[in-house]
C-alpha cells in the first residue's frame, strides 16, 4: 500500500492526475479511511478547481480524524481560495493549535497574507512575529517569504500612523514623571536631531523632521529615551557624541592623503557622517532593545523592524555613496561595521534568513562586527542589569579607534 501512495507522490508531483488518481483507488479499495490518500485526492481537485470535491474530500479526513493537522490546513486553503476568508482564518488557527511541535509555517504565512489582504495589518504581524519565535526552524525558502511580508505589512502598519498615534504614551510618561513634553516639527535642520531638549524646570521638547520617512519611529525613539532619562536607569544619549578640535586636526592628518582630490565632501563631512552614523546605530540598538524587551513598549516592535530595516538601508547608501567618491577606506571600513551590527540584530530579533548577514566571512570589518555582537549577546543573555555606559564606550573603542581623536562621550 505505502508503494501505491509514493507512486501516486511522484505522478502528483509530474502532474499526471489519472495516473496518481489509479494508484490512490488501488489505497483506498484497501483502506478505506487512508487519510493521506483522502488529503491528496482532495488536493488534486483543489488543483483543478473542483472545489466541492475538494471540500467532499477534506471533510472526509476530519470525520476520520477530527485532529488532523492536514485536513485543517487542506480546509484552510480551499477556503482561502474560495476568498471565504474568516473561514480560512478559523481552519489555520486551528492547525496551529493542532501541531504541537511547532514544526509548519504554511499556516502562519497563510493567515499572516489573510489578515494583510483584508488590511489588519496589527493581527498579521502578531502571527508572523508568533512564527519567528514558535517554529525552531525557518526554511530559506519561506524565509524569504517571511522577510517580504514582513517589510510589507509593518510598513502598511507605519504608513497608517501619525504623531498623533503617540499621544496616549506622552501623556503616559508625563503623568509617571509629573512633566510636560511637546513635539515640534523642525524643517531641514543644519545639525542631527537632538532626542530630546529640556526646555524648563519639568518641560521637555522632542524635535521630529519633516524630511524623516518615519517620524512616528523618530518620536518614539525620542521618548523611549526621555523615559529612561528621566527615569535615571540608563545610559543618557542627551549629549552623546561631541568633537573636539584637536580631534578633527588628527583626524585629517590620518586620513588626508587618501581623499580624491575631486571629491564632492569634504574631510568634516566624513567625520560628521561617521559620529551621526554611529550614534544613530547605537540609539537604534539602544531603544529597540527597550523595545523588545519593556511590555508598555511592545505594542510598538512593528515600528521596531521597519525602523531597524530602515537604518540598514541607509547604511548601504552611506557606503555606496563614500565608495564612489574614494572615500577612506577606514571610514568605510567603520560603517560597514555599523551595517553588520544592525543586520545581526535584525538576525536575532527575527530569526529570519537575511541575505545580508554571513557569519563566515572572512572581511575585517565582518570579523571585527561579529566579536562586538557576540559581545553584545553575552551581555544581553547576563543575569545582570546591563551596563550601557561601559557597552557604548567598549563599543567605540573597538570599532573606531580613529573616532577616539575626534569625539568624547558624555554623560549628563
Amino acid at each position: 500500500m505505502e508503494n501505491y501512495l509514493q507512486l501516486a507522490r511522484e505522478a502528483v508531483e509530474q502532474k499526471d492526475y489519472d495516473t496518481a488518481t489509479d494508484h490512490l483507488i488501488s489505497v483506498l479499495q484497501h483502506d478505506k479511511n487512508n487519510i493521506e490518500a483522502i488529503g491528496i485526492m482532495g488536493n488534486m481537485a483543489l488543483s483543478q478547481k473542483d472545489f466541492d470535491a475538494a471540500e467532499g474530500y477534506f471533510l472526509r479526513q476530519l470525520e476520520i480524524d477530527q485532529k488532523s493537522f492536514d485536513a485543517h490546513t487542506n480546509l484552510g486553503d480551499l477556503y482561502l481560495k474560495r476568498s471565504e476568508y474568516e473561514s480560512a482564518i478559523n481552519e489555520y488557527k486551528t492547525a496551529i493549535q493542532l501541531d504541537s511541535e511547532h514544526s509548519q509555517v504554511d499556516p502562519y504565512l497563510c493567515l499572516a497574507t489573510i489578515l494583510a489582504t483584508l488590511s489588519r495589518f496589527e493581527e498579521a504581524y502578531e502571527w508572523l512575529y508568533r512564527l519567528s519565535f514558535e517554529v525552531k526552524k525557518i526554511p530559506e525558502f519561506d524565509a524569504d517569504i517571511f522577510n517580504k511580508l514582513y517589510y510589507a505589512i509593518t510598513y502598511n502598519i507605519n504608513d497608517s500612523l501619525s504623531i498623533n498615534d503617540l499621544d496616549s504614551l506622552i501623556l503616559q510618561i508625563e503623568t509617571k514623571y509629573d512633566v510636560s513634553i511637546t513635539t515640534q516639527l523642525v524643517v531641514n535642520p543644519d545639525a542631527p536631531l537632538m532626542p530630546f531638549r529640556k526646555t524648563g524646570d519639568k518641560t521637555y521638547e522632542i524635535d521630529y523632521d519633516l524630511d524623516s520617512n518615519d517620524k512616528h519611529y523618530e518620536v518614539l525613539t525620542s521618548l523611549i529615551l526621555l523615559d529612561n532619562h528621566l527615569g535615571g536607569e540608563h545610559f543618557d544619549f542627551h549629549h552623546f557624541l561631541m568633537a573636539t578640535d584637536k580631534g578633527k586636526e588628527q583626524f585629517a592628518a590620518m586620513t588626508r592623503n587618501t581623499m580624491a582630490t575631486d571629491s564632492p565632501l569634504s574631510m568634516a563631512n566624513l567625520v560628521d557622517y561617521l559620529a551621526v552614523d554611529l550614534r544613530t546605530t547605537l540609539i537604534r540598538i539602544y531603544t529597540d532593545e527597550v523595545i523588545y524587551n519593556t511590555p508598555e513598549f511592545k505594542k510598538y516592535r512593528p515600528i521596531q523592524w521597519l525602523g531597524m530595516g530602515n537604518a540598514i538601508s541607509l547604511s548601504f547608501n552611506y557606503i555606496r555613496k563614500l565608495e564612489r567618491i574614494n572615500a577612506p577606506r577606514i571610514v568605510i571600513n567603520v560603517h560597514m561595521v555599523l551595517l553588520y551590527l544592525k543586520a545581526c540584530q535584525l538576525y536575532d530579533y527575527y530569526k529570519a534568513s537575511d541575505k545580508r548577514i554571513d557569519f563566515q566571512s572572512e572581511r575585517n570589518e565582518h570579523k571585527m562586527g561579529s566579536a562586538i555582537y557576540r559581545g553584545h549577546m553575552d551581555m544581553k543573555d547576563s543575569a545582570k542589569r546591563r551596563d550601557w555606559s561601559a557597552f557604548y564606550k567598549s563599543f567605540v573603542n573597538q570599532i573606531c579607534s580613529p573616532l577616539r581623536y575626534y569625539i568624547t562621550l558624555e554623560e549628563i
